[in-house]
């Protein structure tokens, strides 16, 4: 997947991404989901696998994310992404800003998954997802006579809005020292803010492709650089999700909140030089920290908070780690209720500094 950057009229920076695209009809021998929009019945989770013809013919697509669209033009859940250059698809040609509206995300099988996305292709005038041309793109090469198998399937709305997310890599402080997200297991110790030690009740995991995370910019990591932030902190640069909240403590929260601590989403702090969004092409890597109550834990020499279960935060995890979050808070004790006053995950005002 190649990305190039441009500026639009607006003197806006934004980005351009190519991925590889196939008709829709170009697959056969399978169970592809075949309905745009959502009104239909088809079983997502039966499908596959399938075969990309032997005199298949694919094109490249070159789009930007939603997150550069006038916000009337996005469907209420996103997963859309616009042509930034016109295709010609079966002697119709759609023109730079048609909307692709993806239905289905498809996880090969193998060590090296690979994502498909089915989508549906509209002229930009067109609001009706049931019309348009159904099409597959891909962030990797597919070989015409290829059978492709698949891991996981589901549908492009059920994302979430990725709350409470480390990325791969971030250090945690423990009672043993600084350990990498990745590596913690459930019932390990971490740190909690008053020296103590506190039990990680569950970890989990999910990793999203390049091409998952244009599709879905509010997926994006906010990168805040080593040393953005009051007393030079992080210690190193820290990539976590847009909604993540973070403790701030310094002259902001008494003077902007009346409150000597407060618990701020990431992208609250975006000041376009040293704490922004990135789209990174490999995908990223984010990881949950549950524990028996909200707590904070010290990310890269920031405390940050643990999970707050919540309709919006099981969205973003996979079946079988939402039923395991239920369940372990069906036996938890108390209520969660966030440890510190907290502004919202969504529209929370600017703080940057």
């Amino acid at each position: 997947m190649a990305t190039t950057m441009v500026t639009a009229s607006a003197g806006k920076i934004m980005s351009q991404y190519q991925f590889n695209g196939w008709k829709f009809s170009d697959f056969t021998d399978g169970s592809l989901p075949h309905c745009p929009g959502k009104s239909c019945d088809c079983q997502v989770e039966n499908c596959g696998p399938t075969t990309l013809d032997a005199d298949a013919q694919g094109f490249t697509i070159t789009v930007i994310d939603n997150a550069d669209q006038n916000a009337e033009q996005v469907t209420a859940d996103g997963n859309s992404i616009f042509l930034a250059s016109a295709i010609t698809l079966d002697g119709t040609t759609f023109p730079a800003g048609s909307r692709i509206q993806a239905s289905y995300i498809l996880k090969t099988d193998g060590f090296s998954s690979n994502t498909l996305i089915i989508g549906n292709l509209l002229q930009p005038t067109d609001n009706d997802e049931q019309s348009g041309v159904q099409l597959v793109f891909t962030s990797s090469t597919l070989t015409p006579g290829q059978t492709i198998g698949f891991s996981n399937r589901g549908y492009a709305a059920e994302n979430g809005q990725g709350q409470n997310c480390f990325a791969r890599g971030t250090l945690i402080d423990t009672p043993h020292g600084a350990i990498a997200i990745e590596h913690l297991e459930d019932g390990d110790e971490v740190l909690a803010p008053d020296g103590s030690s506190q039990l990680i009740s569950w970890v989990g995991g999910r990793r999203l492709t390049g091409l998952e995370l244009v599709l879905n910019p509010h997926l994006q990591p906010v990168r805040i650089m080593a040393g953005a932030l009051t007393g030079g902190r992080p210690g190193q640069d820290l990539f976590l999700s847009q909604s993540h909240r973070l403790l701030v403590d310094d002259w902001r929260a008494p003077y902007l909140f009346g409150e000597d601590e407060i618990l701020v989403p990431a992208n609250s702090l975006l000041n376009g030089t040293n704490v922004i969004t990135e789209c990174p092409m490999a995908g990223v890597e984010y990881y949950h920290l549950l524990m028996d109550g909200h707590s904070m834990v010290c990310a890269n020499g920031l405390w940050a908070e643990t999970m707050l279960p919540g309709q919006e935060n099981l969205q973003m995890l996979h079946p079988e780690q939402r039923r395991e979050v239920l369940g372990l808070q069906a036996g938890m004790e108390g209520e969660y209720r966030s440890i510190l006053p907290a502004l919202p995950h969504q529209s929370a005002p600017s703080i940057a500094a």
